[in-house]
């Protein structure tokens, strides 16, 4: 994590940010002529001494982009960019044309959500990605942002990868938003087991065909699903006898009236939704649901 600021961050910023204050953060948030919010799961800490200025939000956006604002142009539009791993938020002056985000341009604030890595994290948690022969079974996990939903998938790609508390299998992470392996010129930043192959960069949707035309994965993993074109490509792989692990935004109380989610249940492309949490002993289920039957933990 330290490593990762001090690559963008000034280096008087970077100083203020002592290990005793990075203990523990998920996000810092800088913010032009405001002093940095660290935050942490239950609250957070203002740090005093010296606000960002507008040049040092541009010289971490240089920084980001590896000195192409262009090159990551289409992040930027979206509002964010993703650096090792790490997605960090970007706010500022959006610009329109015939209503349609052109741009944005005049960052006056970033959010760095700094990536975890905690091997293990899944280990309670991976019977519900198994069935009764410990073959791996299609499953959507569901959270509000910051709970863990990629740090746990993290994981389980290294437990079916590595074999640890499942026999061994060839697993395809497809990670449009390189954050869950975080590759660097075609090598994971994270570790996500021995026998994992990853497609990164390419849309969701395209990502997981290519996965099930050339890697004939036994376990294809990915984030954020949010389209109909997610859920036919995860159809496809279904459709095709790849296990499909995958996660998006959502509350364990509503998540079945979302249309999408409703649809991989009543066709029973999915064997569940795992609604997770997080207390102070870690990621934890906080419900199941079974095709159209709960069954609250």
């Amino acid at each position: 994590m330290n490593a990762q600021l001090k690559a963008i961050l000034p280096t008087n910023l970077f100083h203020m940010l002592t290990d005793d204050i990075l203990n523990e953060a998920e996000e810092v948030r800088l913010r032009i002529n405001r002093p940095i919010q660290v935050v942490y799961a239950e609250t957070d800490r203002l740090i005093g001494g010296r606000e960002p200025t507008a040049s040092d939000i541009h010289g971490i956006m240089m920084k980001l982009c590896e000195g192409s604002l262009y090159a990551h142009d289409e992040e930027i539009r979206s509002g964010f960019i993703t650096y090792q791993g790490c997605r960090v938020g970007l706010c500022g002056h959006a610009v329109l044309e015939n209503g349609n985000m052109l741009r944005m341009d005049s960052i006056g604030g970033i959010n760095i959500r700094l990536a975890h890595e905690h091997k293990g994290c899944a280990k309670k948690l991976l019977h519900y990605f198994l069935d009764e022969s410990m073959r791996p079974r299609s499953t959507l996990i569901v959270s509000p942002p910051r709970v863990g939903k990629t740090t746990l998938l993290r994981d389980i790609a290294r437990c079916f990868s590595n074999g640890s508390g499942t026999p061994p299998r060839r697993v395809c992470i497809v990670d449009e938003r390189y954050e869950i392996a975080a590759c660097m010129n075609g090598a994971p930043y994270f570790d996500v087991g021995v026998r994992t192959d990853v497609i990164y960069g390419a849309r969701r949707s395209e990502g997981l065909m290519m996965a099930i035309r050339t890697l004939s994965p036994e376990v294809l993993i990915t984030d954020e699903l949010g389209n109909a074109d997610d859920i036919a490509a995860v159809s496809a792989a279904i459709g095709a006898g790849v296990a499909v692990i995958a996660s998006c935004h959502g509350d364990a109380g509503t998540i079945c009236l979302r249309r999408d989610v409703k649809e991989l249940l009543d066709r029973g492309l999915i064997s569940g939704v795992l609604a997770i949490g997080r207390n102070a002993n870690g990621l934890f289920a906080k419900r199941f649901i079974y095709c159209s039957e709960d069954s609250v933990i």
